[in-house]
């Protein structure tokens, strides 16, 4: 009788160590689950780093708040990803309407700081329009060449590299944004507010037109004509042999560096 036991009682063991793993597994997998915010399946699993693809397209405007960074590619197709550290995804949500993405970081936005990275990729044949708020980081993986007008609007702290070849160029900045310019353009628009930070020395542009007030600083490539109209204590520099047309109050400086 108790040899007939002990292989019963053997196989009772494995049976119970089996149940258990799979029971341990799934539990691993239920951990491991994030889930999309907008554009997906919403119980579509996403497993280790980065990789979260949305379904948006037709857009050529951009809204970026908070405090994420944005990356920027010119291409003939478009594609926004979520690349980071995983579960990120959870406090970002993309939404678009008509003709413009919009990026937002949820309420709870502060508890994913110790999660690590967290980037927005996005594609797209042509941005027309930019609106930065908060203190998101934008770059430019390439330079945007295309026949369309670009309007860049930011407000906070956020930063903004900008790489392009375009007719036109309007910049209103206010806050203490930072904003890198390079390529060039036939016009440059620029209207600053605040104590923010413009370096526009490796954007080649014929025309410049500049309204500046606040403590702001601006440091420009002008080939043709520059009008200024600056007050406060900022001071915009300018490189080339433009013609200058200005007005100045305050402590504001308007001033030529080689």
């Amino acid at each position: 009788m108790k040899r007939l036991y002990t292989p019963i009682l053997a196989l009772g063991c494995a049976a119970l160590l089996a149940s258990s793993l799979v029971a341990c597994r799934d539990v691993v997998v239920e951990e491991n689950k994030a889930y999309r915010s907008a554009g997906s399946n919403e119980d579509e699993e996403v497993s280790g780093t980065s990789g979260n693809v949305y379904d948006f397209s037709n857009f050529s405007e951009i809204e970026a708040n908070g405090a994420s960074k944005v990356v920027l590619t010119q291409d003939s197709v478009f594609k926004v990803t979520i690349v980071g550290d995983k579960g990120v995804e959870r406090f970002m949500e993309i939404t678009q309407t008509g003709n413009r993405l919009v990026v937002d970081e949820k309420s709870d936005w502060l508890d994913r700081l110790d999660r690590g990275k967290c980037e927005v990729h996005i594609s797209l044949p042509v941005l027309t329009a930019y609106h930065l708020s908060g203190a998101n980081s934008t770059v430019m993986t390439n330079t945007f060449k295309q026949s369309e007008t670009i309007t860049l609007d930011m407000s906070g702290a956020g930063s903004f590299d900008l790489k392009v070849e375009v007719p036109e160029i309007n910049i209103d900045a206010s806050g203490a944004s930072n904003v890198k310019l390079q390529g060039k353009t036939g016009t440059l628009n620029i209207d600053m507010s605040g104590a923010g930070n413009i370096e526009g020395d490796q954007l080649e542009a014929n025309v410049a037109n500049v309204e500046s007030s606040g403590a702001g600083s601006l440091l420009l490539w002008v080939n043709e004509h520059l009008k200024v109209d600056a007050s406060g204590v900022g001071a915009v520099r300018y490189r080339g042999n433009p013609t200058v047309i200005k007005e100045v109050s305050g402590m504001a400086v308007v001033k030529k560096v080689e």
